[in-house]
């Protein structure tokens, strides 16, 4: 075993001291940004409501469009919009 590498004992009390002082200040910050989430709840859930409602009116607005397209087809038998097949 190398001796010259050993740390004295208030060298090893002096890290000891280093790594539970960073250990209590990541802790800290661990809880900070716990506590900021959790102060934004509302907002994430006024946000994820916000994208439901818009994915809705996408699916609201489609599915009118074809349902206005198949009433044309059915009555005058013209197809403006032709259905894609495959890769074009």
């Amino acid at each position: 075993m190398d001796r010259t590498k050993k740390l004295t004992k208030t060298e090893r009390n002096l890290k000891l001291l280093r790594r539970m002082r960073r250990e209590a200040q990541e802790e800290i910050r661990k809880e900070k940004m716990f506590n900021k989430d959790i102060n934004k709840l509302g907002l994430f859930v006024k946000e994820h409501e916000a994208k439901i409602k818009k994915i809705d009116e996408g699916i609201r607005k489609r599915k009118a469009e074809r349902d206005v397209e198949r009433l044309r087809q059915e009555t005058t038998g013209i197809v403006e919009k032709p259905a894609q097949i495959g890769r074009i």
